[in-house]
């Protein structure tokens, strides 16, 4: 669900600095406990997936709300400090976005294969996907 960005004056900027250092620490956390299930995706469920899935699209509107935000305050004018911080993040920003990218590609590879998937499945068809490569056990 799309939220209404609300524009916000440079004095936010450090809760800014810190809510997408925040971000991008705990998206690389998230895309590195996950990779184990990239092998073995039936050690996850349905509802954790989706839930996975949900909140890294939302995460995504976080980002382009910090895309815009940047912009508007590269209109006012900075004080050194203000524009060494605003630099730091918009250097960050894609690093976000690309990491955030992973998840949900991770995300959406796995979602077939978690484990309510596996039991919801015929054995012919999961004998199916385990000799063709796609199942691992």
């Amino acid at each position: 669900m799309k939220r209404k960005p609300i524009d916000r004056p440079i004095s936010y900027l450090s809760l800014f600095a810190t809510a997408l250092n925040g971000d991008l620490s705990s998206v690389r956390e998230q895309y590195k406990t996950m990779l184990p299930a990239k092998e073995k995706p039936s050690i996850l469920d349905d509802e954790t997936v989706n839930r996975i899935i949900r909140l890294h699209e939302e995460k995504n509107e976080f980002i382009e709300n910090y895309e815009r935000q940047f912009k508007l305050w590269r209109k006012e004018k900075l004080t050194p400090n203000q524009l060494i911080v605003l630099e730091d993040l918009e250097e960050k920003l894609p690093q976000l976005r690309e990491v955030n990218g992973k998840v949900l590609k991770l995300a959406y590879e796995i979602q077939p294969y978690t484990i309510d998937k596996i039991m919801a499945m015929k054995p012919e068809e999961l004998a199916l996907l385990h000799l063709t490569g796609k199942l691992k056990f």
